[in-house]
């Protein structure tokens, strides 16, 4: 091949270079961050022609530039028509952050994705890839497109998280919306060839991890989470919080076991100041400060918000003694990776990819689903026995450095685009 390999990254982006480059700000400052941190180590290289196609949460239009030797393709993702109508009616029955975000999901709903399917897949087939690299295939938002295009391009595909691992909420829209993310996941998930795996694994073993989906896996490619390093250190910050939770508020991220824990220690004699950080729906929030007044946690619990600067919530975090997590289903989670680059000590869930940050060496502390006493137990452990949190915040420091670094994944990435392409071409 004489020209360079073109390359479509096909996902849901939004940053503040995002926000630069559409000339508007959106109703929300951030989206998946380690995407942003992907595209960083793609700046003014030439190892690939790479073109970012995502939907335009911004305002709902087409929108490309170029910008650092990247092609940017933003799509008309929603009917309008729909949205429109729908927000107000939304806004007035329904608490939420992102109202807007709500309304244009509906029309999705309603209409079966086609939007989102139609406006992707015809820039794409314009751009004529090589490869199509989707990040995640349970938002079809953009991975509706895939499914359009996956007998016409190779598409290498990272797992970003399981949709039909959540619980679906009984509200039928919402169910609906459930329903279309675990079809879309399923189609891809069966039927594409290749993927990559932030653990070292073979074909098999990755088909084991899994027995409902990869079953047409033919090649395998380690490719480690990417991560927003923080530029500060956690050990050396005057604490305010003995814990900090953050993450989406959520039922399946753990807030409701936290909370839980909290009250569990307290009835023990150990009151721990609480920080809860994170994105939730207005009226969860509200059913959740409840909650914790009639259990009079309201003293030790303080929520802090979404808060928009990812710099802040590193700020706010270190000044925690500990991070607890204990969600029901996850990946690689985004906010472990960066605790352990500011070392700042972690208690987690033992579901999902979690399990892997202590498979080099032992980073963070354990524990199964479910048992909040074993949960309580650990965050005291981590709090009182200094000897052993340090080891695991050195340990988890040491490994972020050595598996997570952007230099690292931009060479594993690289290398899986060129060995994709040989592979078709020699097909």
């Amino acid at each position: 091949m004489d020209r360079k390999i073109r390359v479509v990254l096909l996902c849901h982006y939004w940053s503040d270079e995002m926000a630069e480059m559409v000339g508007r700000k959106h109703y929300f400052q951030e989206l998946s961050p380690w995407i942003q941190e992907t595209l960083n180590g793609f700046k003014n290289k030439n190892d690939v022609e790479l073109h970012v196609v995502a939907p335009n949460y911004a305002s709902n239009t087409y929108l490309t530039c170029i910008k650092d030797g990247i092609h940017f393709h933003f799509y008309h993702y929603s009917p309008t028509w729909i949205s429109v109508l729908a927000a107000p009616l939304i806004k007035l029955f329904v608490k939420h952050l992102e109202t807007y975000k709500i309304a244009e999901r509906l029309a999705n709903t309603l209409t079966g994705f086609k939007t989102p399917a139609k406006s992707a897949s015809a820039i794409i087939r314009e751009i004529d890839p090589d490869l199509i690299h989707l990040y995640g295939s349970e938002n079809p938002d953009y991975s509706s497109s895939a499914v359009a295009l996956m007998k016409d391009y190779p598409i290498l595909l990272t797992i970003q998280g399981y949709a039909y691992l959540q619980t679906p909420d009984k509200f039928f829209l919402e169910r609906m919306f459930y329903n279309y993310r675990v079809k879309f996941e399923s189609l891809l998930n069966n039927n594409t060839k290749y993927f990559t795996s932030v653990k070292k694994r073979t074909v098999q073993e990755f088909k084991d991890s899994m027995p409902n989906y990869f079953n047409n896996c033919e090649a395998l490619y380690y490719v480690t989470a990417i991560t927003k390093v923080p530029h500060l250190d956690a050990s050396l910050i005057d604490k305010n919080f003995d814990l900090v939770y953050y993450a989406r508020i959520d039922k399946n991220k753990g807030i409701e076991d936290l909370i839980d824990v909290v009250e569990y220690l307290c009835s023990k004699g150990r009151s721990l100041k609480t920080l809860v950080m994170g994105r939730g729906s207005e009226s969860y929030v509200e059913q959740l400060k409840k909650i914790i007044k009639n259990k009079r946690l309201d003293d030790i619990i303080e929520f802090a918000g979404f808060i928009e600067k990812h710099d802040d919530v590193y700020k706010l975090a270190a000044q925690a003694r500990l991070m607890v997590l204990p969600t029901h289903n996850d990946g690689i989670p985004n906010t472990v990776r960066e605790a352990m680059f500011m070392k700042l000590p972690v208690v987690a869930n033992n579901v999902g990819g979690i399990p892997s940050f202590n498979e080099n060496r032992h980073c963070i502390h354990l524990v199964e689903l479910g048992d909040l006493e074993g949960l309580a137990n650990g965050i005291c452990k981590m709090l009182d026995d200094v000897a052993y949190r340090d080891e695991l915040v050195n340990n988890a420091y040491q490994e972020a450095h050595e598996e997570y670094s952007p230099e690292a994944v931009y060479e594993q990435t690289i290398n899986a685009y060129k060995d994709v392409v040989s592979i078709v071409g020699n097909k």
